[in-house]
């Protein structure tokens, strides 16, 4: 319960003027309230796109390595089938000098063994060539997506810096604003409403519609409402919000 309150039964007026300043201190509230949000949400939004952009750059990079390791493969067959294709040149000098069909049929099946194998490493080269066609293209267009990526977080790093120096300003334009406004308010007014204000999410009015106050959304006693219309400053039974019609 706001400690403000008259612990008396009789009621407090409260002008029309001064609630009319009231209202417009709350207005000005609001919108710092808004202005303040956004120098919270925009750094947000900036790691969002900077995580973004990693994300992609850690893309980009494993695309590249994923290359690298085919053509690292590429080259380790290369060599491998140039072992085989030598020692089947090997081989095939060494048939003439056999002296026996056995030998000769032997070393025959051991150039063809060697044959089919060279075979299976060309085969394989030839699917890893084509596979680097594919990988190339999966890695440019990884790297569009990075450039891309970049070109937001550029974006929003300008928006960012526009936006809070633009809140900066405006928050200070409104705090003048809002001073100049207090200096015409009853200190005691104002003390309350900066307490429920502090209390209740920084909203230290609500008005009623329909029997309810709209800033707890809880029906209102009559007497409490009368109280209102007659000029008194009232508060709500729930919220302990300054209660306007």
């Amino acid at each position: 319960m706001d400690p403000n309150r008259e612990s008396s039964g009789a009621a407090e007026p409260l002008e029309a003027a001064d609630l009319a300043r009231l209202i417009q201190v709350q207005r000005l509230d609001e919108k710092v309230a808004r202005a303040e949000a956004t120098k919270h949400r925009r750094p947000m939004e900036l790691t969002q796109r900077l995580e973004a952009r990693d994300a992609q750059k850690k893309k980009v990079e494993a695309a590249k390595q994923i290359i690298q390791d085919t053509k690292k493969r590429i080259d380790s067959l290369t060599v491998e089938s140039g072992v085989i294709d030598a020692d089947i040149k090997k081989l095939d000098g060494q048939l003439f000098n056999l002296k026996s069909n056995e030998e000769f049929n032997a070393m025959k099946s051991q150039i063809a063994h060697r044959h089919a194998k060279n075979g299976e490493v060309q085969d394989k080269i030839l699917e890893l060539m084509m596979a680097s066609e594919e990988l190339e293209a999966a890695w440019k267009a990884e790297t569009a997506a990075l450039a891309e990526e970049q070109a937001l977080l550029e974006r929003a790093e300008q928006r960012t810096k526009e936006d809070l120096a633009d809140a900066e300003k405006r928050i200070a334009e409104l705090a003048k604003e809002r001073q100049e406004l207090i200096a015409q308010l009853p200190s005691s007014l104002v003390e309350r409403y900066e307490y429920v204000r502090g209390r209740r999410d920084g909203v230290g009015l609500a008005h009623i519609e329909d029997e309810i106050c709209k800033g707890c959304d809880t029906r209102i006693m009559s007497q409490v409402i009368a109280g209102v219309m007659a000029g008194n400053l009232m508060q709500c039974p729930h919220c302990d919000r300054i209660l306007r019609v």
